[in-house]
């Protein structure tokens, strides 16, 4: 098996180097490395590299390719398997990208539908909580006030009282001994 290195997959596929490490990244490809670190492309690398290339040239996006290497269980053993992105009937791929749109736009929606009802009920529970808090704080100043206002009258009444009271032993004790008997 012949190995090339990222020069030359880049002279075969006119692929810049930097587009073969990030393709590596975005499709998950393993591409073999020597003992210095080195990247190895075989045959298969490059036919599959050359199929992506193509792929998308023709509108497909990144996650239909992936979606499509990684169902088609590609096996880097069998060479022949990169062939088979070449053979692909545009027309079933249009279908096939159709409902791999619609499932992922359907799933995005839902992603996305759940995280706007998730991030309003955080803010509905904050702004509940807060309103709340505001609330208890005005109803416990009210209660205090309350209180305190209860409480003044209270001992302004017991004051009165006791101001009677003392009012009334004054009047007693200025009376003598016997007006106090004798009424």
């Amino acid at each position: 098996m012949k190995l090339y290195t990222t020069s030359e997959v880049s002279r075969k596929t006119g692929l810049n180097k930097k587009t073969l490490r990030n393709w590596e990244k975005v499709f998950g490809l393993k591409v073999y490395r020597d003992d210095n670190g080195n990247r190895n492309y075989t045959d298969y690398d490059i036919e599959l590299m050359q199929n992506i290339k193509k792929h998308k040239q023709q509108g497909m996006g990144n996650k239909f390719i992936k979606e499509y290497i990684e169902n088609s269980n590609f096996d880097k053993s069998n060479e022949e398997c990169a062939a088979t992105l070449t053979q692909v009937n545009p027309l079933e791929s249009i279908g096939d990208i159709q409902k791999i749109m619609a499932e992922n736009f359907k799933n995005i929606m839902g992603e996305a539908i759940g995280d706007i009802v998730i991030e309003r009920e955080q803010k509905l529970k904050e702004d509940l909580g807060n309103e709340i808090s505001e609330k208890l704080d005005d109803i416990s100043i009210n209660l205090r006030e309350e209180i305190s206002n209860k409480v003044r009258k209270q001992v302004r009444v017991e004051n009165q009282k006791l101001m009677l009271y003392l009012a009334n032993n004054r009047k007693e004790s200025k009376k003598g001994f016997f007006s106090k008997v004798f009424g």
